[in-house]
């Protein structure tokens, strides 16, 4: 093996010769381990690396060689005449993949518009902690930044956080507004629709209405969510003691604090029908506190939401999924696991549509823990044995959850045994740290892989884990591994590559056939401890990079499969054949003769397991949709309404519904205790037993002011009439029939709130699983 020192960069290069039998790779040391990889260009083709130590690396060739630019970095920044401090960020353009900033930790920051190949290093001031490209405007940006004590002269230091503004890359900054909490181009992840109708010049912030130094932990009431469409030279309050947001596709969502004093919040939502116009989040359950919120999911339609009851510290919340307003939640999943950050154990399955997988803390299990303790605050329940972890899955967005199935054998043809009556699959996910979660790809439709164990409860130790695969998207498993692997899946699910994660290793494995076979590839003589895997974001290519570290240092390991020279897969034209190698498959939830999910059959075209070949980076899978005829599936619980053992939907007592008609409705909805799944397409079915009933809202009802201008006007004529008709009146007047019917009717009757007395209650499957006690996160 050939060593090649680069004295300036402590980076050795191990060279691969080509070879058209074996797999090429390129192993290479590092000054320290990594801290992330960018991908950067319009076609990802440009990776840079930043370390623990804030060296930063370059490679235009998938990984097979790393240009330092650590020392380009710091001769730019010595031409600035400032101290030249280290990166402590890279950031992409989203609206020009070529341009590029790294941010500095002394105020000196760098910007290249050509993914890193040219440099130029600009003098800030003071350091930037958070940076935001716009995500049109390639040349505009926000930054925030900590005053400092010299930015005032004749006045008492004050610390506040403040946005800047540029509008030419970093050149030139100015200061738009101070004590902010959180900021955001309002462009910034919502769906390009209703960005059509925002100006582009439009910024979110959160605000503190405090003086002096900003205050920067828990919930206050002294912050408001204000926008402004001119930098801030005038602004608006959005949502008053709004103190987080969250934009996501097409709602936003702020948590507000409720009162002075308490660290209690409630949602404010808006949806698409009118982006700025926010609604109290309608839970079910209306007497519990709510501390804080991770956003788990909005891609399908509606939003599920992990709701923090319990304050910091919480390991557990409840799962709410929202209807296509994102306004009204009914209960989806009690318990859901989630650490003291407000990271949630929930993964999407990416390629399919309506399929979670979840883990959740045994119910009996939790509530004697809870029941046991005699203070029953928060300390029991960050105390929670983590044995009793279960993990499982939905077909239905969330309508109805269950075990994933366990394989009947294991990766050495051994019959697999449940000695409980309740044993199954468990998968562990981001709030394992030592293990890595369930993981699935959109380009490759179906298969998901992921560690864990057949049981009762989720294991925590390394000896009773093993890692699994499924290739029909959750419904059935099979173990491909003894042990805890990591992996990463690569050329549109044709090929799988893992390596132990739990001790150094050489070698990594690949498989061709999702897992029935596997070869290995030796890449270094000195075992690493391996940190990950990853690919192209559209994980697509033959390429991987493997980077990890041994002590102190760090590897970077660049494998390219397309070496192996694999056939080209034929016959996606002809999907099913003989002669193809590639099959139709379609998603479903095992009932017998059910191959429907979001009432519509979905077919996919996919590689036969057995056809050894590779789809290539242009591949496009064909897919083909019917809509089914509805059934109980299609449905879930309607806000205010529960169902036990997929019993019927239960209406929790001494729920109400206020709401009727709101402003420009046509018509309101009386729910039967169901509602179809948001995004669900079905047709026709039990759709007419258990759709709302629908009523026409009044379109003719008259306003209340418009009433008193009505009622006054009457007046002034029956009171001009009088003068001149007053015999004539009186004598009609007295002979009009109707006048008791038109006297008890009235113009109008208040019903918008319930009478007083009435309280809601919780129903009998929650009521005790929620303390009094009760961080806005999302889920990266």
């Amino acid at each position: 093996m050939v060593l090649l020192i680069l004295s300036f960069c402590l980076v050795s290069f191990a060279l691969a010769e080509p070879n058209p039998d074996r797999v090429e790779y390129q192993y290479i040391d590092l000054n320290s381990p990594v801290t992330e990889i960018k991908f950067c260009g319009a076609q990802d083709e440009v990776m840079l690396l930043l370390t623990t130590e804030n060296s930063v690396y370059r490679s235009e060739n998938k990984g097979f060689s790393w240009k330092p630019l650590s020392p380009i970095l710091e001769k730019e920044g010595k031409k600035t005449g400032s101290t030249v401090g280290k990166v402590t960020q890279i950031i992409i353009n989203p609206a020009d993949k070529q341009v590029v900033v790294m941010l500095g930790s002394t105020g000196l920051n760098w910007f290249s518009e050509d993914c890193g190949k040219t440099i130029k290093a600009l003098n800030y001031g003071r350091p930037m902690e958070e940076y935001h490209f716009h995500p049109t405007e390639r040349d505009w940006g926000l930054a925030a930044s900590w005053s400092k004590c010299s930015d005032f002269v004749d006045q008492p230091c004050k610390k506040y956080r403040a946005v800047y503004l540029t509008k030419d890359l970093g050149e030139t900054w100015t200061k738009v507004v101070d004590y902010v909490v959180q900021f955001s181009w309002a462009y910034e992840n919502l769906a390009k629709y209703i960005r059509k109708n925002i100006p582009k010049e439009r910024i979110y912030v959160t605000r503190s209405l405090e003086e002096g130094d900003q205050k920067v932990a828990g919930w206050s009431y002294n912050v408001d969510m204000i926008k402004s469409d001119d930098f801030f030279l005038t602004s608006s309050i959005l949502v008053p003691h709004g103190n987080k947001f969250l934009l996501a596709d097409r709602y936003i969502l702020v948590a507000q604090s409720i009162e002075e004093g308490s660290q209690d919040v409630q949602l404010q939502i808006s949806n698409e029908k009118n982006i700025e116009k926010f609604y109290k989040a309608d839970l079910p359950i209306k007497r519990i506190s709510e501390h804080s919120y991770t956003l788990l999911d909005t891609s399908e339609g509606s939003i599920f939401l992990n709701v923090n009851h319990y304050g910091p510290g919480s390991r557990y919340g409840n799962i709410y999924e929202s209807d296509v307003t994102g306004r009204k939640f009914a209960v989806s999943l009690l318990h859901n696991v989630r650490d003291a950050k407000g990271y949630c154990d929930f993964d999407k399955i990416y390629g399919l549509e309506g399929i979670y997988i979840a883990n959740t803390y045994d119910r009996e299990k939790t509530n004697e823990e809870f029941d046991a303790s005699t203070t029953k605050k928060k300390k029991v329940i960050a105390d929670l044995d983590q044995s009793y972890k279960k993990t499982v899955i939905t077909f239905d967005k969330g309508g109805l959850w269950k075990p994933l199935t366990p394989p009947e054998k294991d990766s050495n043809g051994k019959r697999v045994l449940c000695k409980d009556e309740d044993c199954s699959l468990h998968l562990h996910s981001i709030t394992s740290q030592k293990f890595g979660p369930a993981y699935s790809s959109e380009n490759a439709v179906g298969i998901i892989i992921g560690v864990g164990n057949v049981g009762k409860y989720l294991s925590n130790k390394p000896d009773e884990l093993n890692t699994y695969l499924s290739r029909d998207g959750g419904l059935t498993w099979t173990e491909i591994k003894k042990g805890s692997y990591i992996y990463e899946i690569g050329d549109h699910g044709a090929i799988i590559v893992m390596a132990d994660d739990q001790k150094a290793t050489d070698k990594v494995y690949f498989s061709w056939n999702e897992g029935l076979t596997w070869d290995s590839v030796k890449f270094t003589d000195t075992p690493i401890e391996i940190d990950n895997i990853i690919i192209e974001p559209k994980a697509t290519s033959q390429n991987f990079i493997i980077y990890g570290q041994i002590g102190e240092k760090g590897a970077s390991v660049a494998i390219d499969f397309s070496s192996l020279h694999e056939p080209q897969c034929k016959g996606a034209d002809k999907p099913g054949e003989g002669s193809s190698d590639y099959e139709l498959w379609s998603p479903n939830d095992g009932r017998a003769g059910n191959e429907c999910l979001l009432g519509r059959k979905v077919e996919y075209v996919r590689r036969k397991r057995e056809s050894e070949c590779f789809n290539g980076e242009q591949f496009e899978r064909g897919t083909f949709k019917y809509n089914c005829e509805c059934t109980k599936a299609d449905y879930e619980c309607d806000l205010g309404f529960f169902s036990e053992n997929e019993g019927p939907c239960k209406k929790i007592e001494g729920f109400i519904d206020e709401e009727k008609c709101q402003d420009g409705d046509l018509y309101y909805e009386v729910s039967r205790g169901y509602r179809k799944v948001a995004g669900d397409t079905c047709v026709y079915g039990v759709s007419e037993d258990l759709d709302p009933f629908t009523f026409e809202c009044d379109t003719n009802a008259i306003s209340t002011t418009g009433i008193i201008i009505i009622l006054v006007l009457i007046a002034i004529i029956i009171a001009l009439l009088y003068v001149r008709f007053s015999d004539f009146i009186c004598k009609k007047w007295t002979e009009f029939k109707g006048l008791e019917v038109f006297d008890k009717a009235g113009y109008f009757s208040d019903l918008s709130k319930a009478p007083e007395g009435m309280e809601e209650e919780l129903p009998s499957i929650v009521a005790d699983t929620f303390d009094e006690e009760s961080q806005f996160n999302s889920k990266s």
